[in-house]
């Protein structure tokens, strides 16, 4: 099975699985959370995400630079095209925390008033 193929079939896991999580939040039962907490998770959430998307970039500068400097070498070439390529990944995925992140907070402002939700 080709890499591609893997991903495609990860990913779609991936989106079943979410959609699955998505439809039972419905039948989540709220809780209520100090306006502190979620100050902090807030922020803890902002800080991770700032911190993987400077190392992604730093990932993306290391991998155009061993891309420069491979001289035609296909093992270096490789090497750096998975470097930028998993950088990118990992952008990505950060968004998609991101909107999920909001999407859960949205869903527990609507059923709770507090903005998170257990599940």
């Amino acid at each position: 099975m080709t890499k591609s193929k893997r991903f495609l079939i990860n990913l779609s896991i991936a989106t079943v699985l979410g959609a699955v999580c998505l439809s039972s939040v419905t039948y989540a039962a709220a809780i209520s959370i100090p306006e502190q907490v979620k100050t902090i998770l807030q922020t803890a959430v902002n800080w991770l995400t700032l911190i993987a998307g400077s190392l992604a970039l730093i990932f993306i500068i290391v991998g155009g630079i061993n891309f420069m400097t491979a001289n035609g070498d296909p093992a270096k070439v490789k090497l750096a095209r998975d470097m930028i390529l998993y950088a990118f990944v990992g952008i990505i995925l950060v968004a998609i925390a991101q909107v999920f992140w909001s999407i859960a907070n949205d869903i527990g402002t609507a059923l709770s008033g507090s903005g998170l939700v257990s599940f």
